[in-house]
């Protein structure tokens, strides 16, 4: 397996996304673009491809899970075909193109450092893009959960969520209940579960903001 580091400096590239031009508006900045006045083209169907993404957390993937200014990790087919990639990230007319911090054949790693809101992105290299993707991420002092997306409970024993984000100020939501941990670090929180529990949802909840929700599908 290929694989190789490509030092970036976020500063620099913040400064470069916000005054470089698109003359042919196809999202990849005349800066990285082979061919500035003609619109990119598709990889051939297949060939170099995204399947997934997963936010990088000490080099641990969690898929689905990650906040603005994350590192972010997209998954597919034949990364090790890329020469000089860049990743296009967009939303309507804000553009930011990000050089990778590190690829391999099938995962490709980039810093997510972008105001909040919805974006789209897709590799661009070679003067050809692979398919694109929807990224919908958290707010960046959200917490996150880790590992579960269903969970069985048992009432009035505890049970440990690992994640991020997690602070003296976090509460379990379990349906219309809050319930303060027992124990917390940043990455771990443990609680009792109560006995009065019957909601089917869970989430971790800081002063401003709030994980994303695991399903309880029994106790």
């Amino acid at each position: 397996m290929r694989s190789y580091v490509i030092a970036i400096i976020t500063g620099c590239l913040f400064c470069a996304n916000a005054f470089a031009s698109d003359s042919d508006n196809d999202k990849v900045l005349d800066t990285f673009d082979l061919n500035p006045s003609s619109k990119v083209k598709p990889f051939a169907k297949g060939f170099i491809q995204i399947n997934e993404l997963g936010g990088n957390f000490n080099n641990v993937i969690e898929k689905g899970r990650y906040r603005f200014g994350d590192a972010i990790t997209l998954i597919g087919d034949n990364f090790s075909a890329l020469n000089d990639p860049v990743v296009v990230v967009y939303q309507h007319n804000n553009v930011f193109n990000f050089k990778p911090n590190s690829i391999s054949a099938n995962q490709l790693t980039f810093n997510f450092d972008v105001p909040k809101g919805k974006y789209a992105l897709f590799i661009y290299d070679a003067d050809s893009k692979t398919n694109e993707m929807k990224v919908d991420a958290f707010n960046n002092a959200s917490p996150l959960i880790f590992g579960h997306s269903e969970i069985s409970l048992s009432k009035g024993k505890p049970f440990t969520l690992n994640g991020v984000g997690f602070t003296k100020d976090s509460k379990i939501v379990i349906g219309a209940l809050k319930v303060t941990p027992s124990n917390i670090t940043n990455t771990q929180i443990q609680f009792d579960v109560p006995n009065n529990a019957a909601g089917l949802q869970l989430y971790v909840e800081n002063a401003s903001s709030k994980s994303n929700i695991v399903r309880i599908v029994s106790y």
